[in-house]
């Protein structure tokens, strides 16, 4: 439910009228651990990670004032192994030799709609002529490292590289009780972290991996607590937090590229410099990651206060909260460029009328070394600057109806302000008139993008957010019935990252993109890029928060996603001082932010894609609509026993089904056909639809007072008394995902992530057959045909299932009355289960790649071992 899910309530020690405290240490070592799954020669892969600090807190004056401190350090130098598709030696030069015949895109025949292979036109074999090789694409290729797997075509490199993490965060918090009624206190928190996470290829190459980042957070808080009288309390907080990073910024560091490796008109920024992503199909690509580097700062200040009523039955809370969010960006997809290569340059064009059709798919190298990229874009650069304001106000009542029956009632209200600019620099799309909109205080008098005095948050908000909830608890005997429910309201995302921003349009920003229909090329990387102007844009891109093609009004209304929580319960108490818990709870999510191309060519066609979008002047539009549906539903069993005789346990069993049309607003683009997102219903990202939990604690019957050597002396049971086992043992289903392909074949100008054909019912394995080099039916996948969209569903294969046991033992060793060394030894993973990570779904990478798991999801068995002295 993102910020629409959960509230989290932290509490933070005080000091006393006397001094407590402690001194800890965690230690984990590769020398105590397993090796991971995947790296099987070698030297295991060095691990370290410590974990210290310690706490102290005590008067400054008796009964009135108090102070409480903690620090803690947190060192982890861990290291990875990554597998990587590269190019041959000879591909690097352009000989193809052995591989797929590739053909001369300049001998097209739009009449046969066939060309000429480059063995028959220059009679040299599967090569390349040197002379057409293009010299930036050239240089590129050279940067990619030597494969290191022999035998291998795919994943045929491997690397194992360092990933060092550093973490410094402490509190402060000072208490004053001035008399009986008030009482008051401060705090103060901060955090200082840095990370080097590796890159797959050196240098340079990099491999669209390996970051550098530091981030700093640091957060306070003020209250006041007044008792009026023993049933009348109130609470007043004051708070803020700001959070600060710089991300993915290259180990190398921010540089402007070398010539020989500089696309031609990408302007570069010296604060992103870097070198252009190189992608082709079926390969790692080369340079950074997209939307790298980044750099980011958030501001929250908040003042709530909440009144306290005790009266005979009822107990009566209410109070308001006044929120008001800042948030910073700089960041854009691609500020140094993005050029994919998919192949489809030296194919022999598919088309099952032509009887040459040999049906060979060409190779996007063939296509990198010509310098013949099929879409290629840069970011121009642009900083978000959001401000919002959300005031809330709250009444409940909690009435016992009688000993055995409470109600809870309450209603909230919540208010989204639209989100504006800083400095107003935000624009929106009127489907109305087909042009950008700016906001407030960008607008001259009389421009053409001014329309009827635009507002600073180019959009209408929701005014009635209010949000019942309804909730009984009744008790029968030995067994509680509760039930509950309410409306949950969430707002727009004032924090999601570019481009789903309305700062990402022009005048502000554009993206100059360039897609070419894989006949007749557009960009070259030699002749790069034209002169880029925001007045000459060529197929700007566009965000537009609110509108539709069918809702064209010039302020849009924005409604506020809403879920509907309910649950139904039945606590049974059992011998034993155990329970029992049986319970439904489902959600259902309204109007949940979405993202849409509502300038994806509607159908799937020949010809160039430009000419065909509903706004042709434009290209792809990041269209954030309020259309989003969820729900959920789930069936829960918990069997609780409290400690006696020593043990204690917890069983949670969850069978549960997760359901959206569209993935969280934050992390997924577009669907592949924005026109039919009926289509993408499915199972959610999430969606576990197993899940068991037990935890554990159980004090050994061993030592003094114990079944087993009860009479030993104090001396010996120092030793062999007091351990304490416990575990955490947790299973569950694999989550969901789908296929994926490396290009459009409906040629449609899609965005989203396009799908496979799908040509057996179903694609997943029984589990018996399933294996890490095969996981689901590859065989029940094709590549769609052209002009079409993939028929494989959205979510319907399934990945690895958990399986994970961690338990550790500890015991307390007393020195003095107020004083003790506590020991504990954790075994996370303790049976060594893999617990792999998804599969490659990219249909596009080939047979050796498609379906093939090269990583875990979590590590392997990790000792750790830990000493804490408590005074």
């Amino acid at each position: 439910g993102r910020s629409g899910g959960a509230v989290i309530n932290a509490i933070t020690k005080s000091g006393t009228n006397s001094y407590h405290g402690d001194l800890y240490e965690f230690l984990r070592n590769s020398v105590l651990n397993a090796r991971n799954f995947f790296q099987t020669t070698g030297a295991k892969s060095p691990f370290k990670q410590n974990q210290w600090g310690a706490t102290i807190g005590g008067p400054i004056k008796k009964d009135k004032l108090f102070w409480f401190g903690d620090y803690e350090g947190t060192s982890i130098r861990n290291y990875s192994t990554s597998f990587a598709t590269v190019p041959s030696a000879a591909e690097i030069t352009g000989d193809f030799t052995g591989d797929p015949t590739i053909y001369d895109p300049n001998t097209y025949d739009a009449t046969t709609n066939a060309r000429e292979s480059f063995a028959d036109e220059y009679g040299n074999g599967n090569k390349l002529p040197t002379g057409r090789i293009d010299s930036i694409a050239q240089a590129f290729m050279n940067l990619y490292p030597a494969a290191n797997i022999p035998g291998k075509t795919h994943n045929n490199y491997t690397i194992t590289y360092g990933d060092p993490y550093d973490l410094e965060q402490g509190d402060f918090r000072g208490d004053w009780d001035p008399s009986p009624k008030n009482q008051g206190f401060f705090r103060w928190s901060q955090a200082d972290f840095t990370s080097d996470r590796g890159q797959i290829f050196p240098g340079l190459a990099q491999g669209q991996s390996g970051s550098d980042q530091t981030e700093t957070i640091m957060g306070a808080s003020l209250g006041e607590t007044h008792t009026f009288s023993p049933t009348v309390v109130n609470e007043f907080r004051l708070g803020f937090n700001w959070y600060g990073t710089a991300q993915e910024i290259p180990p190398y560091g921010i540089h402007f590229p070398p010539a020989d490796l500089t696309i031609p008109g990408i302007p570069l920024n010296a604060k992103t410099a870097g070198l252009a992503q190189f992608s082709p199909a079926g390969y790692r690509g080369l340079g950074m990651s997209g939307y790298d580097p980044t750099y980011l700062d958030t501001i929250e200040r908040q003042v709530s206060d909440a009144l306290n009523i005790s009266r005979g039955k009822q107990s009566i809370a209410m109070g308001f909260e006044m929120r008001w969010s800042e948030f910073n960006i700089f960041q854009v997809a691609n500020p140094d460029g993005l050029l994919q290569f998919t192949g489809q340059f030296t194919q022999n064009p598919v088309d099952e009328s032509n009887p040459n059709f040999t049906g060979v798919e060409g190779d996007s190298l063939a296509d990198a070394l010509l310098g013949l990229p099929l879409s290629a874009t840069y970011d121009t650069q642009v900083e978000v600057q959001n401000r919002q304001h959300v005031p809330s106000a709250f009444f409940e009542d909690d009435w016992r109806v009688r000993p055995t029956l409470t109600l809870n009632l309450g209603l909230r209200y919540d208010y989204f302000s639209p989100i504006v600019g800083k400095h107003n620099v935000q624009a929106n799309f009127n489907y109305a008139t087909g042009q950008l909109v700016v906001a407030a205080g960008q607008c001259p008098a009389g421009a053409s993008y001014c329309v009827n005095g635009n507002s600073r948050g180019l959009v209408s908000v929701d005014h009635g957010n209010f949000a019942p909830r309804i909730g009984f608890a009744k008790t029968i005997h030995n067994t509680v019935i509760s039930a509950g429910g309410g409306i949950f309201w969430s707002g727009q995302e004032i924090k999601t990252a570019g481009p789903l921003q309305l700062a990402y349009n022009l005048p502000f920003y554009y993206q100059p993109s360039f897609t070419s229909d894989g006949v007749t090329p557009i960009i070259t990387l030699s002749g790069g890029f034209p002169p880029a102007s925001p007045s000459q844009a060529i197929n700007p891109g566009v965000t537009s928060l609110g509108g539709t093609p069918t809702n064209t009004g010039n302020s849009p209304n924005l409604a506020t996603p809403s879920y509907i929580q309910y649950n139904l319960s039945i606590q049974q108490a059992l011998p034993g001082r155990m329970s029992l818990e049986l319970s439904y709870a489902g959600s259902k999510g309204t109007h949940l932010q979405s993202v849409l191309d509502y300038n994806q060519d509607q159908v799937p066609g020949p010809g160039d894609v430009q000419s065909r979008r509903p706004w042709p002047f434009y290209s792809s539009f990041t269209s954030m609509v309020d259309r989003g549906n969820s729900k959920y539903y789930s069936a829960q069993v918990k069997l609780e026993k409290q400690e006696s005789h020593g043990l204690y346990f917890l069983s949670s069993f969850t069978w549960g089904k997760a359901y959206d049309d569209q993935a969280e607003i934050c992390c997924a683009g577009p669907p592949p056909n924005s026109w039919n997102v009926p289509a993408e219903e499915g199972l959610a990202d999430f969606n576990e639809t197993l899940h068991w939990v037990l935890s554990y604690d159980y004090l050994l019957p061993i030592g003094s007072g114990q079944r087993f050597a009860g009479g030993v002396k104090p001396a010996v049971n120092q030793v062999i008394g007091g351990w304490h086992f416990g575990g955490i043992y947790s299973l569950g289903s694999g989550f969901p995902f789908s296929t994926s392909l490396n290009e459009d074949p409906s040629n449609t100008g899609t965005i989203g992530s396009v799908r496979a054909d799908q040509i057996l019912p179903d694609g997943n394995l029984p589990r018996a057959q399933r294996s890490i080099n095969n996981w689901f039916n590859t065989n029940a996948f094709a590549d769609p045909a052209l002009y079409t969209f993939g028929n494989s569903g959205r979510n319907t294969l399934i990945g690895p299932d958990v399986n994970d046991l961690d338990f550790s033992l500890r015991k307390t060793f007393p020195i003095h009355e107020s004083q003790n060394i506590e020991f504990r030894g954790e075994f996370f993973n303790a049976l060594n289960h893999p617990s792999f990570a998804q599969p490659d779904p990219t249909l596009t990478d080939g047979a050796g790649a498609f379906g093939v798991v090269t990583s875990t999801a979590g590590a392997n068995r990790e000792i750790q071992v830990a000493l804490k002295f408590n005074f």
